[in-house]
């Protein structure tokens, strides 16, 4: 199954990702990077598709300098 959502606030979407556990979120739409920096600060694998975010592979997301 693959939820999409555009109707829910930035609470909303935190919560439903804290309940539901799912293995990796994208976000695509809003402010995508900042969505996505927040369940990563959980221990989540979390990335915007807009690619928004990539410079944190290399500030300390996957590719720790």
């Amino acid at each position: 199954m693959l939820p999409l959502s555009d109707h829910a606030d930035y609470a909303e979407l935190l919560a439903f990702v804290d309940a539901v556990h799912p293995k990796t979120v994208y976000t695509v739409h809003g402010l995508t990077a900042e969505l996505a920096a927040q369940p990563r600060r959980r221990g989540r694998d979390a990335w915007s598709l807009s690619g928004d975010d990539q410079l944190e592979l290399l500030r300390g997301g996957v590719f720790k300098l």
